[in-house]
């Protein structure tokens, strides 16, 4: 799932970049990017034909929803400029963003 990878990717500079060009340059390209995790998730979903597949899909829909949530929180706190909101966001994103992530994977 590259296009979670790049999801991360830019909410790592949502949270880390002063320049609010930047951070609006970066929220269009994640939220892009969310997009085409769910055009791939649409496109594999009716492949699953087995009871088997369509519960390992499953698991991976909602692992994947647990990690947009958590990056979701982690956005909304640290695409502002102040400080103690993107301190905030950084350390959510060090506990729970990253184990989410690896969850994904």
């Amino acid at each position: 799932m590259e296009k979670v990878a790049e999801s991360r990717s830019a909410t790592r500079g949502i949270i880390g970049y002063d320049s609010s060009e930047q951070v609006n340059k970066l929220l269009t390209a994640h939220d892009d990017y969310v997009k085409e995790v769910y055009n791939y998730l649409d496109v594999i979903k009716p492949t699953m034909v087995t009871d088997e597949g369509r519960a390992a899909m499953a698991e991976i829909e909602e692992t994947i929803e647990a990690y947009f949530a958590v990056e979701e929180k982690v956005i909304l706190l640290g695409k502002t400029s102040f400080k103690d909101s993107v301190l905030e966001a950084q350390t959510l994103a060090i506990n729970e963003l990253a184990p989410a992530y690896e969850n994904v994977y």
